[in-house]
């Protein structure tokens, strides 16, 4: 029918004129080979993804619309995925460089209280997994003339994924919420320098200037730090979470049978259940770690058990 004609003819054109403009932009490598320019040739490659979503959702309209009118399937598929193989290493390689180079900047000379531990083991797990594969498609499968230059900026870039490894135990150790002022002291007792996080400076306490005060000297220490602090700190949560149980615990109140005008404790049976778990607890807790905080605890609790 017309319609159908008239939609075929529109459509066709859209998807081919996606598929070649991606094409071009993905040929035209020459626009995007400089590592200094990594925030602009994460913008055109991100550019370009979106162009060929577009075209595969378009594709997939029309051939849903070819289904429903019984007609034949134009293969569009197929220069897709061809384009978006050759295309992949190229957003895989200048998409982690933006993540990577931002992000590294941001830990070296942010606030050290900023950072997040997790995230960054995440972010550098997956950039160095994807610069390796990245890498060895240029190595072992690219062709072109621009192949030498991509693979010299994946050199580049996993050095620089390389180079921050040595930080890694430093944050997995340092950077976390159990680490306390008594902790820092010591490490600054061993360092015989001030390491103070807390302190106000002109400028915030960073990674960068952590390392320049040469904990990297001390990793058998600082590490065995990092692990007491940890462990000190999950005994600490389980103590207040000890504590906060008790606000819900009450006693039932009532007149005994015998005398209506009377109040007493009907029953201690829930009070002393809980009494009965966190004091085995804390004695569980005591093996992992001798603090004074926990013989506090115990001792104020003893004398009613």
């Amino acid at each position: 029918c017309f319609f159908f004609f008239f939609f075929k003819q529109k459509t066709a054109y859209e998807i081919s004129a996606c598929l070649v403009g991606s094409e071009m932009c993905i040929r035209d490598r020459s626009q995007y080979n400089n590592i200094n320019d990594f925030f602009k040739n994460a913008e055109i490659v991100k550019a370009i993804d979106e162009r060929i979503k577009e075209c595969t959702e378009k594709a997939r309209e029309y051939n849903n619309n070819e289904s429903i009118l019984d007609k034949d399937q134009t293969d569009y598929m197929t220069q897709i995925k061809k384009i978006k193989a050759e295309f992949t290493p190229y957003f895989d390689l200048w998409t982690s460089a933006e993540i990577w180079l931002t992000k590294s900047k941001e830990w070296h000379e942010g606030d050290w209280s900023n950072m997040n531990a997790n995230e960054v083991d995440n972010v550098y797990s997956e950039r160095l997994k994807t610069v390796i594969l990245t890498l060895r498609y240029f190595r072992e499968k690219a062709t072109g003339p621009n192949v030498p230059k991509m693979i010299s900026i994946c050199e580049t870039l996993k050095k620089s994924l390389e180079d921050f490894k040595p930080y890694l135990p430093v944050i997995q150790s340092l950077r976390h919420d159990g680490m306390k002022e008594r902790h820092w002291k010591e490490i600054s007792e061993k360092l015989n320098k001030e390491v103070n996080p807390k302190k106000v400076e002109d400028e915030p306490f960073s990674l960068k200037k952590l390392i320049g005060l040469g904990v990297l000297d001390i990793q058998e220490f600082y590490e065995e730090v990092g692990e007491k602090s940890m462990r000190e700190y999950k005994i600490e949560l389980n103590l207040m979470k000890i504590e906060s149980e008790w606000q819900d615990v009450t006693l039932p109140i009532g007149p005994p049978q015998n005398n209506p005008k009377a109040l007493i404790v009907l029953s201690f049976e829930k009070p002393l259940q809980t009494l009965d778990d966190h004091t085995l607890l804390v004695l569980s807790l005591i093996h992992i770690c001798r603090c004074r905080r926990i013989e506090r605890c115990r001792s104020r609790w003893s004398p009613y058990h």
